[in-house]
């Protein structure tokens, strides 16, 4: 096992008791696409809702964790941290075009249909950048 996939290992594994996550399948959420039945069709919507509804923000952490296919040629991922209010996208190529966009695409498309988060935080944007992809077919890991 790389360096980078035991790190990723390491972090998931020191938080897999602190918080709930929530996903999607990985063939439903795609850019420049979106199809808003497919994806409130899926029952982890209302689990995901009610979990909301029922948090204390101060004692738990939610999240919501998906993978995008962009363009049908390349995959990103975006993970909603609840808790922060925070929406953190991963582009394993990280360039600066794409990131706007899936950004643009996010706050328009997806983020509309999440439970509103913790209202004591205002919603913002981060990038992954500290593991980028190597080579032309590995997607980052």
């Amino acid at each position: 096992m790389g360096k980078r996939l035991r790190q990723v290992a390491t972090i998931i594994d020191r938080n897999k008791h602190k918080g709930t996550i929530f996903t999607i399948p990985n063939d439903i959420l795609r850019f420049p696409e979106f199809n808003r039945d497919e994806i409130t069709e899926q029952d982890v919507w209302k689990q995901l809702k009610t979990c909301a509804d029922n948090s204390i923000w101060e004692h738990e952490r939610l999240f919501f964790f998906a993978v995008m296919s962009y363009n049908l040629d390349h995959w990103c991922a975006v993970a909603v941290n609840f808790t922060k209010n925070e929406v953190v996208i991963y582009d394993p190529q990280q360039t600066q075009d794409r990131y706007d966009a899936l950004k643009g695409y996010l706050k328009e498309e997806l983020i509309p249909l999440l439970p509103a988060g913790n209202p004591d935080k205002r919603r913002k944007f981060k990038r992954v950048e500290w593991l980028s992809q190597l080579d032309n077919y590995n997607c980052g890991i």
